[in-house]
């Protein structure tokens, strides 16, 4: 039997009314905002990837295409967004809104896919200041505007995270390298991820662990650990117990700081946002203050994330200093619906009604079908006149469509039209129910009243 690739999905009616919901709300925040649109291709030649500065620890679709070219899948908009700015030579800076879709091999898990579609925002050509306080203030609105308003922002800076790696004094590991592991951390702050990643070893015990580079893992989880607890404070008093308790650091904190503060001023609500100093974020060209978005009543991992890359897209080898974040659609979607969130306008009927047809009722079955439509009307005509009138109506009632009109020889020779209320066969428990179904005959002139009054 045929499936779909793993790690890809098949969507229909509701999943895409739901997805076509939540980006009119996440574009309606855009739009305030000033943003410029932009679209880019799926397919890019891999070369994007060493010049966006390493996709960190996601691996990416890659291969030869028949010319001999090497070709990749964008695993994200922003490796394509740093080809455009240099290509076109764009008027800096360039706030972008872009939607599109991304290739990641993840290992697929619930609300995460190989293929994705991600809602991204970014500030290119924006120096450190208003443009990470203006990104923390649209994902948190974002959030709000699609009905999950308890999601917790939570902030770091990479330069936080490069002074915690100069405090070890110790070369066993390299700072990207203590940056990823650090990224490991789970939410739940369970360490063993870390010890695993830094010491070699695996879960089975089967790979010798150097006993040098295992002190080493335990140190930094001994450091990490003692990092957790500033994310259980407000914000800005969590900031201002780190910076006294690495007064090394304080500069750092103070900078995060006022970005916090100015996203207050902004209309951030700031008691949403929370100062994790774990928080890394997998991808290398993270420069600055980096964001990631957690829902509490979801706990199947982030829902968006982001940050500042200031080496990543340049102009006549220039650095553009740059940031921006992406909604996690996928699992946007899979929370509204775990959490019973899902708008009663993304659950709509296919159609209002279905013209029932058989081969000698034609062509005035299509004559009531115009009819409808011209009225507005969204309107099937069923497209086998060979079928039972019973699997017709069926039909309609299994697609929750609440009507089936008849316009057959003897409704056309009276100029009239017979309009069955059909049971939604959600709704259908047992034959009497099924019974329960009207008929109503009526002139032509009061198709559509009738029809609208089934809606």
């Amino acid at each position: 039997m045929l499936t779909n690739y793993p790690g890809t999905q098949d969507r229909f009616t509701d999943d895409i009314l739901l997805r076509q919901w939540i980006l009119s709300k996440f574009q309606e925040v855009y739009r305030l905002l000033g943003f410029s649109l932009l679209e880019t291709p799926c397919l890019e030649p891999v070369e994007i990837l060493a010049k966006s500065g390493g996709v960190g620890d996601q691996p990416t679709f890659v291969f030869t295409d028949k010319h001999r070219d090497q070709v990749c899948l964008k695993p994200d908009q922003t490796v394509s967004l740093r080809r455009v700015v240099e290509q076109h030579r764009l008027r800096l800076p360039f706030p972008r809104h872009q939607v599109g879709l991304s290739f990641r091999q993840d290992k697929p898990e619930k609300g995460r896919w190989r293929e994705f579609l991600q809602c991204d925002a970014d500030f290119v050509g924006a120096p450190l200041g208003t443009a990470d306080a203006e990104t923390a203030l649209w994902l948190l609105k974002g959030f709000e505007a699609v009905g999950l308003p308890e999601t917790v922002l939570y902030v770091n800076t990479r330069a936080i995270l490069k002074g915690l790696y100069a405090s070890l004094a110790d070369a066993t590991f390299d700072e990207l390298t203590f940056t990823r592991a650090v990224d490991k951390v789970p939410t739940n702050g369970d360490l063993q991820p870390v010890l695993q990643y830094l010491s070699g070893g695996d879960e089975e015990g089967k790979t010798a662990v150097d006993p040098a580079r295992r002190t080493a893992a335990e140190r930094v989880a001994k450091l990490i650990s003692g990092l957790r607890d500033f994310r259980e404070l407000a914000c800005r008093e969590a900031l201002a117990k780190f910076a006294a308790a690495y007064p090394d650091l304080a500069e750092e904190a103070a900078q995060l700081g006022a970005l916090i503060d100015c996203a207050a001023e902004a209309g951030a609500p700031v008691d949403r946002m929370v100062f994790d100093p774990c928080l890394a974020r997998g991808m290398d060209y993270y420069t600055g203050p980096v964001f990631e978005a957690h829902c509490p009543a979801w706990p199947y991992g982030s829902i968006a994330g982001g940050g500042r890359y200031d080496n990543m897209i340049k102009v006549d080898d220039e650095p553009q200093p740059s940031v921006g974040a992406s909604f996690g659609l996928d699992r946007i979607e899979q929370a509204l619906k775990d959490l019973g969130r899902v708008p009663a306008e993304c659950t709509q009927r296919i159609a209002d009604a279905l013209v029932v047809v058989k081969p000698d009722w034609l062509p005035g079955a299509m004559r009531v079908a115009k009819q409808l439509r011209d009225a507005g009307v969204r309107t099937i005509v069923y497209p086998d006149p060979a079928e039972t009138f019973k699997l017709q109506t069926r039909y309609a009632a299994k697609n929750g469509i609440p009507c089936a009109v008849f316009f057959g020889p003897d409704e056309q020779a009276e100029g009239k039209v017979t309009v069955r209320e059909i049971t939604p066969e959600r709704e259908v428990f047992d034959k009497d129910a099924a019974r329960a179904a009207k008929n109503v005959t009526v002139p032509l002139d009061q198709l559509v009243e009738t029809v609208r009054s089934l809606g």
